[in-house]
C-alpha cells in the first residue's frame, strides 16, 4: 500500500536527498478535524529514522501499533522504541522510559530527543499502544 498524493505525510526535505520528504504514511481525517490522525505502516529498515523524523515533525503523541514485530515467520515491524538505554535512528536518540504489558496489549511511553541536542531543551514522550492478538 502507498500513500496517495492528496493525503500524504510530507516531511521535511533533507539537503541533497531529493526523496527524503517521503514516508508511506497518510493523513486522516477525524471526525471534526481534518488531518487528525496518521496511518503509517510499521517501520522496517532503513525507514525506522523516518518514522521518527515523521513522530517529530508532526508533533505525534500517541501510536497505536496494532502487529505483532514478526507475524507467521516474517518480519512486520522493527522494534523502534529502544531499551532504557538510548537507541539512534536518524538524527534521534529513543528511549524506552516505561513499559506495562497488560493481557492484550502493552504500553510503552518513550523518550525522544534530536540526538545533537540537549533533550532538557527539546524533548518529546510519545505512547504507544501495542495491541497483541494472543
Amino acid at each position: 500500500m502507498y500513500a496517495y498524493d492528496h493525503s500524504r505525510v510530507i516531511l521535511r526535505r533533507i539537503a541533497d536527498e531529493p526523496n527524503s520528504d517521503y514516508i508511506n504514511a497518510c493523513h486522516v481525517d477525524g471526525y471534526m478535524e481534518e488531518k487528525k490522525y496518521i496511518a503509517s505502516q510499521g517501520p522496517v529498515n532503513p525507514m525506522v529514522g523516518d518514522f521518527w523524523r515523521m513522530v517529530w515533525e508532526q508533533d505525534v503523541c500517541i501510536i497505536v501499533m496494532v502487529t505483532k514485530l514478526v507475524e507467521e515467520g516474517k518480519m512486520k515491524c522493527l522494534k523502534y522504541w529502544g531499551e532504557s538505554k538510548p537507541i539512534i535512528h536518524g538524527p534521534f536518540a529513543v528511549t524506552l522510559s516505561e513499559e506495562n504489558d497488560y493481557s492484550c496489549y502493552t504500553i510503552r511511553t518513550m523518550t525522544v530527543h534530536e540526538k545533537d541536542k540537549p533533550h532538557i531543551f527539546s524533548q518529546r514522550d510519545p505512547v504507544s499502544l501495542h495491541f497483541l492478538a494472543r
